[in-house]
C-alpha cells in the first residue's frame, strides 16, 4: 500500500503547507456546500482560514496531531478548496487512517466541479481501505477528468495488480500510451512505469523494451533541449537495449554541456558496446584530459590500445592506471599481456611479481605467470604455474572462470616443450575432448606423435582432420608430410611437403630440413642436398649440417 501513496504524491503534485499551500477562501467554485449548511460563503471562509492558520502554527511547532485536527476542520468548513482537503486526506492516509480520509474526500467529490486529482486521492484512500471496486471507479473518474495526468493511470493499474488483474493493469498502461497531446514528463514517467513492470516480470522483457523505446522516440520527436530530459531519455534507451538511440540523446546533451564527465563516460560505454573503438577512445581521452587522476579511465584507455595492438600506448596507460590506483588487480594482467604481445616476457614477469606481492594467488595470476614462463622458455616453471591455475579453477575459487580448450592446449604445449610427452598428450586430448575440431591441438598432438615415431596412424588421422579445416596451412601440410615420412611413405610425403614450402611466407629451416629427409629417403640425393643447404641458409643447425656432411661423394654429385 505505501507504494500507492508514493505514486500519488509523485504524480498529483500536492504539496505540504510548508511548501506553499495557500489558505482557503480563494478560487471558490461558487457551489453550495455539500453539507447543506445555510451559513454564508464568507462565514465559512473565515472559519476555514482560522483553522488553517492554527494548523500552520502547530505545523511549525512540530505538533502534527493538533495540526491535523485543524486541517481537518478547515477542510470540512470549505470542501471546495481542494488543496486543504487533499492535504488533510494525505495526512490521514500517511497515518494509516483511510476511514478518516474517505468521508472527507467523498463529501468534496460530490461537488460538480470536483477535480480529477481529488478523485485520484479518493481512489487511493479506497485502495488503502481494501475497497477495490470503489477505488477502480474513482480512478476511472480521475482518468476521465485528467486524461493527460499519469498519476490516475498509475493508481488504477496498481489497484488492478493488487487484485490479481494483471492484464487489466497492463491495459491501463496501453490506454495511457495512446494519449497524443501529452508532455515529455508524461511520456518519461510512463516509460519508467513500464520499466518497473518489466523488473517485476509482469510484462515480458522484450515487450517492455519495445514499449519504452516507442515512448522515448515520442519524447525525442518533441526535440527536447532540457538536460534532465535528455539524460532521462538516454538512460531509458540504455535500459531498453537501444544504445545507438541513447547515443543521440547523450551527444546532444554533451554539445550543450561538454564538461559533463558522466555523459562522456556513458558515451564511452555505448561505443564500447557497439564496437566503435575509435569513438570510445576519443571520449576516454577527453575524460583523461579533464580528469587525469582517474585511474579507471587510464585503464580503459590501456585496454582499448591493447585491443588495437597499440602496445606502446597500452603500456603507458596501464602503468599510469597502476600508479594512480595500485589496487586494480586486473590491470596488472592486462599490462603483463601487453608486454607478452610486445615480446618482452621479462617485463611481464616483473609486473606479475608486483601483483604477486600485493594479491593472493589467483587463476589469472597463475595463468599469466605460466604464459610468461613459457615465453621465457622456462617450461617447467610454466607447467607449475598452469597446474596451479587449474587447481584454483577446479576448487571453485577462480571467480567463475571456466577451464577451456585453449587453456589445456597451453598446458600441453608447456609439457611437450619440457619433454614430458605423456602429460602433453593427456592435456591435448583434454582440449580435443572439449573441442574436437580444435585444429591447433589436432596438429600439435599429431605432429608430436609423428616426431616421436609413435601411434603414427592415429597421428595421421589427427593431422588430416586439421587439414580438412585448413587445407592451405603450411604447418599442417608439413605435419602430414612428416607423418607419411615416418610411415615410410616418402613418395606420398613429397607433394604436401612441397606445397607447405610453397605456402610458407618466409623460408622455414624446418620445412627445408624435412624436405631434405624426404628426398634423401626417396633417393633424390641432389634434391636432398639442395634442401638441406636452403635450411642452413635460413638458420644454422648442427644436426642439418651433419646430414649434409654425411652425404657420400656420389650422393653429393648425383641426383
Amino acid at each position: 500500500m505505501p507504494l500507492l501513496v508514493a505514486a500519488v504524491l509523485t504524480f498529483c503534485g500536492c504539496a505540504a503547507p510548508s511548501q506553499g499551500l495557500q489558505a482557503p477562501g480563494g478560487n471558490r467554485s461558487g457551489t453550495e456546500s455539500p453539507s447543506g449548511s445555510t451559513d454564508s460563503q464568507s462565514d465559512i471562509a473565515v472559519d476555514a482560514v482560522a483553522h488553517f492558520a492554527t494548523a500552520l502554527s502547530y505545523d511549525l511547532e512540530g505538533r502534527q496531531v493538533e495540526a491535523l485536527d485543524h486541517y481537518s476542520q478547515a477542510a470540512n468548513q470549505d470542501l471546495s478548496y481542494e488543496p486543504v482537503v487533499i492535504e488533510t486526506a494525505r495526512r490521514h492516509l500517511r497515518a494509516g487512517e483511510p476511514d478518516k480520509a474517505i468521508p472527507l474526500l467523498e463529501r468534496s467529490a460530490k461537488r460538480k466541479d470536483a477535480s480529477g486529482t481529488l478523485f485520484a486521492w479518493l481512489g487511493l484512500a479506497y485502495g488503502q481501505a481494501n475497497q477495490p471496486d470503489k477505488a477502480i471507479k474513482a480512478d476511472k473518474k480521475a482518468i476521465n477528468l485528467l486524461p493527460d495526468s499519469l498519476g490516475a493511470y498509475q493508481n488504477l493499474s496498481h489497484i488492478y495488480l493488487q487484485n490479481g488483474r494483471t492484464n487489466d493493469a497492463v491495459a491501463v498502461l496501453d490506454q495511457a500510451a495512446r494519449r497524443i497531446s501529452v508532455d515529455t514528463e508524461f511520456l518519461l514517467d510512463l516509460a519508467d512505469l513500464n520499466d518497473r513492470y518489466g523488473q517485476s516480470r509482469l510484462i515480458p522483457p522484450q515487450v517492455v523494451r519495445q514499449r519504452i523505446t516507442k515512448l522515448l522516440d515520442r519524447v525525442m520527436e518533441q526535440d527536447p533541449e532540457h538536460p534532465v530530459i535528455l539524460q532521462r531519455v538516454g538512460d531509458g534507451y540504455l535500459k531498453a537495449g537501444a544504445p545507438e538511440k541513447a547515443e543521440v540523446a547523450f551527444v546532444r546533451l554533451l554539445e550543450r554541456f561538454p564538461r559533463m564527465l558522466l555523459i562522456r563516460s556513458k558515451l564511452a560505454d555505448i561505443y564500447l558496446q557497439t564496437g566503435n573503438t575509435q569513438k570510445a577512445m576519443e571520449q576516454l581521452q577527453e575524460l583523461s584530459a579533464q580528469n587525469p587522476t582517474n585511474a579507471r579511465t587510464q585503464a580503459f584507455l590501456g585496454m582499448l590500445a591493447l585491443d588495437s595492438n597499440d602496445l606502446t600506448n597500452a603500456v603507458i596507460y596501464l602503468e599510469r592506471a597502476l600508479t594512480l590506483e595500485p589496487g586494480l588487480e586486473n590491470v596488472y594482467y592486462d599490462l603483463a599481456r601487453a608486454h607478452l604481445m610486445a615480446r618482452h616476457p621479462d617485463l611481464s614477469h616483473e609486473v606479475l611479481e608486483r601483483a604477486r606481492a600485493r594479491f593472493h594467488s589467483s587463476f589469472m595470476l597463475e595463468l599469466y605467470s605460466g604464459m610468461t614462463a613459457a615465453a621465457q622458455q622456462k617450461f617447467n616453471d610454466a607447467v607449475r604455474h598452469f597446474l596451479s591455475a587449474e587447481l584454483i579453477a577446479k576448487a571453485g575459487t577462480s571467480g567463475g572462470v571456466q577451464l577451456n580448450p585453449q587453456f589445456f592446449f597451453q598446458v600441453g604445449s608447456a609439457y611437450e616443450r619440457s619433454g614430458d610427452h605423456a602429460q602433453a598428450a593427456e592435456y591435448f586430448q583434454k582440449a580435443l575432448a572439449m573441442a574436437p575440431d580444435f585444429t591447433e591441438a589436432l596438429n600439435y598432438l599429431g605432429y608430436m606423435w609423428a616426431d616421436l615415431g609413435i601411434q603414427l596412424e592415429q597421428a595421421r588421422d589427427l593431422i588430416e582432420r586439421a587439414l580438412k579445416q585448413q587445407p592451405e596451412n603450411p604447418a599442417y601440410l608439413d605435419s602430414l608430410a612428416w607423418v607419411l615420412f615416418k610411415l615410410k611413405q616418402p613418395a606420398e610425403a613429397l607433394p604436401p611437403m612441397l606445397k607447405a614450402i610453397e605456402k610458407s611466407e618466409e623460408p622455414d629451416p624446418v620445412l627445408f630440413d624435412h624436405l631434405g629427409d624426404i628426398q634423401h629417403l626417396i633417393g633424390n640425393h641432389a634434391a636432398a642436398r639442395e634442401a638441406w643447404e636452403n635450411s642452413l641458409k635460413a638458420e644454422e643447425d648442427p644436426k642439418v649440417r651433419t646430414k649434409l656432411n654425411s652425404l657420400t661423394p656420389v650422393e653429393k654429385t648425383n641426383p
